[in-house]
């Protein structure tokens, strides 16, 4: 049985967004059948902190930079922009990374999110010989700017990258990172542990649903001014969970209108089930999603999804028509008041292709890809290293 390592900024229960909840799910993926380290930095400043969830061994390397990844949202920009240049390549980590690679003697280690390692951990890895799989979950290598040329070196390192959407590969493409690395697209997997919806409601005011972090480039701004222009007779509710450094802005926003209501933060089972208790999801962003979680998370209970045509949501929204102008509330009010409108059968068959929709996103077929891309990297670097 291959021994791999999964690098990742945060681990659970640390989580700032989907890309927490993917790597979980790759990482117990993966798990029933290899053996699965997890690296990752954790709240704690000094010593390291080992454990295991779930079958998966867990690593958490202390926070060395100015404050832990996981407070960035607590942070003026001043100091984040203090942090972002210690990042660029911390020599302490390299050290540790090393350290630990050495002790569990990995086939391949495959990194996420490196923010809070730095570029060190590709250096690490490479100079053990160590094959490297690295995922695109953000845009974090593109930016800040000056991040980005350092970034372009180090991913030379890297055997193999991994977009979650093509748009996202591309992205990174363009700017001439990892030049000689082999490229694929593999979406997330989708872990539902809630009912589906057997029935769709019908002859009542929309309830709406918003599920992500608070964040201005989120774009729930403009979901707020769409339901505030919409009369109770077409919306009931506007359901907005999560939190973030953009809330209370938001709840300013919505004063006047008691429709909107502020759920907060809630577990992953809670989230599902207010998922399948929505009528339709929005997802406003504004910023290029490189994938879309919520939407296929939505799907999986039966829910269906009005999404910005922007970055990788293209790629994984069933219907074009479900897609809005970004930043355009008219937009995302057209598309609910269509929704509105539609028959019964009409619902109920949307329904039922949002749930085949969502069996394309299963773990067995990401645990089949990652695996054959696995085997593609190491066979290459075999080959090399002969």
């Amino acid at each position: 049985m291959h021994n791999i390592v999964i690098g990742h900024s945060l681990y659970p229960p640390h989580i700032l967004g989907g890309a927490e909840i993917s790597t979980k799910i790759l990482a117990e993926c993966m798990s029933k059948h290899l053996k699965v380290n997890v690296l990752t930095v954790g709240d704690q400043r000094d010593a390291i902190v080992r454990e295991t969830q779930n079958e998966v061994s867990i690593v958490r390397l202390p926070a060395k930079n100015i404050f832990w990844y996981g407070d960035k949202d607590k942070q003026s920009n001043f100091n984040i922009r203090r942090w972002h240049v210690q990042d660029i390549y911390a020599n302490y980590y390299y050290k540790q990374i090393r350290n630990e690679l050495e002790r569990i003697n990995p086939t391949l280690i495959h990194t996420q999110k490196i923010a809070g390692f730095s570029l060190a951990v590709w250096k690490a890895a490479h100079d053990l010989k160590i094959p490297i799989v690295h995922t695109l979950r953000d845009y974090s290598l593109l930016y800040p700017r000056y991040y980005r040329l350092p970034a372009i070196y180090f991913t030379k390192y890297v055997n193999a990258v991994i977009g979650l959407s093509q748009y996202t590969l591309d992205e990174h493409l363009a700017s001439k990172m990892f030049t000689n690395s082999a490229k694929y697209v593999v979406p997330n997997a989708i872990k539902g542990i809630a009912t589906p919806k057997n029935k769709v409601r019908h002859g009542e005011p929309l309830i709406v649903g918003y599920f992500g972090r608070l964040a201005e480039d989120k774009g729930v701004s403009f979901l707020i001014e769409a339901i505030k222009g919409l009369p109770d007779t077409i919306v009931k509710e506007l359901r907005i969970y999560g939190e973030g450094p953009f809330g209370e802005q938001l709840i300013k926003e919505a004063i006047g209108d008691k429709r909107i209501i502020f759920a907060g933060k809630k577990k992953e089972l809670e989230v599902q089930i207010a998922m399948a208790d929505v009528d339709i999801t929005v997802v406003p962003s504004k910023w290029n999603e490189p994938f879309g979680r919520v939407i296929i998370e939505s799907y999986e209970v039966g829910t269906p999804v009005i999404a910005s045509n922007i970055g990788g949501i293209p790629e994984v929204i069933l219907d074009k028509s479900y897609l809005v102008d970004v930043g355009q509330p008219e937009a995302i009010q057209k598309a609910l008041y269509e929704y509105y409108h539609l028959d019964e059968n009409k619902k109920e068959t949307l329904r039922e292709i949002c749930l085949e929709h969502s069996n394309s996103f299963s773990e067995e077929n990401l645990i089949k890809r990652q695996l054959e891309i696995y085997d593609l990297v190491l066979k290459e670097s075999n080959h090399v290293n002969r």
